[in-house]
């Protein structure tokens, strides 16, 4: 995180934290227990239980299987990275662009601890 401060005309303070875009990549996260992954082919579907906030299945391709699959012990968005370019021959600028869009949508239904 990266601390700033902003001054008010009464010459008051007050400092405020935001995740800097690459320490956000070595935040260590987590798939929740409430989301089970499953293969069908060469899709990927995350089903959500019952306990989960978010009702309902996300279908994603071979990339997003395999994002899921590294997510299911605790990892960072950098050794997810890390893993799938040692995996696959693609531009680790591509695959960076991907897997952060992945789990940003994971973030947005809730899917993700940490």
């Amino acid at each position: 995180y990266v601390s700033y401060q902003v001054a008010f005309a009464a010459d008051t303070a007050f400092q405020r934290s935001i995740p800097h875009p690459e320490n956000e990549r070595k935040l260590k996260m987590k798939l929740k227990k409430d989301f089970i992954v499953h293969e069908a082919g060469k899709e990927t579907m995350l089903v959500a239980t019952g306990s989960a906030k978010f009702s309902g299945i996300v279908k994603g391709n071979s990339t997003a299987g395999e994002v899921l699959e590294l997510l299911k012990t605790e990892t960072t968005e950098a050794e997810i990275v890390k893993k799938m370019h040692e995996k696959y021959d693609a531009p680790e600028g591509a695959i960076e662009r991907d897997v952060k869009k992945i789990i940003s949508e994971l973030k947005k239904i809730g899917a993700i601890d940490g």
